[in-house]
């Protein structure tokens, strides 16, 4: 027993590893995305380990397709209101293990957009390059048979040609 207990721990080390290797080795200029701690879980380990391993799943770059700002009543509190942004971006990295291309939406609290209508508008026609986008704090969250992905905050990059084609 203590000899396996031994062989998962050094298993979990080398994932580690591997996940640290893997994130400082696919940041351009130190702009990419950066992605919220996992704690491991006692009562959900499968789903810790899949978190950790975030970065490789999406990377660490986005191509804008949307950006749509919201208020809601706060549902614990009907007299305030919740701001929120919510990003819709493409996958642009081609060394991860979703699909390039996969669209995803990407929810900032307490954020306005950083991209004007007119921007919106330019790209939503084709009269604008690509706006590349990187997160901060990025995390995954699975509940009631749905997932979203959370940020603290997000940021152009300028390198955007660099980051597309490598």
């Amino acid at each position: 027993m203590p000899d396996e207990k031994m062989k998962n721990a050094k298993s979990a080390v080398q994932k580690f590893k591997e996940f640290e290797q893997f994130n400082s080795s696919n940041s351009v200029s130190g702009s990419g995305s950066t992605f919220a701690e996992v704690r491991l879980s006692k009562t959900a380990p499968i789903q810790a380990m899949l978190d950790r391993q975030l970065p490789k799943a999406i990377g660490n770059y986005f191509a804008l397709v949307d950006a749509r700002y919201e208020e809601k009543p706060n549902y614990s509190n009907p007299d305030q209101i919740t701001h929120a942004t919510i990003y819709s971006v493409r996958i642009v990295s081609k060394s991860v293990w979703i699909d390039r291309g996969t669209e995803l939406h990407i929810k900032i609290k307490d954020s306005k957009p950083i991209i004007s209508d007119k921007e919106l508008d330019e790209i939503m026609f084709g009269e604008h390059k690509p706006i590349i986008l990187s997160f901060n704090n990025l995390s995954y969250y699975h509940f009631n048979g749905g997932e979203s992905l959370l940020a603290t905050g997000v940021q152009r990059v300028d390198n955007a040609a660099g980051i597309i084609n490598g």
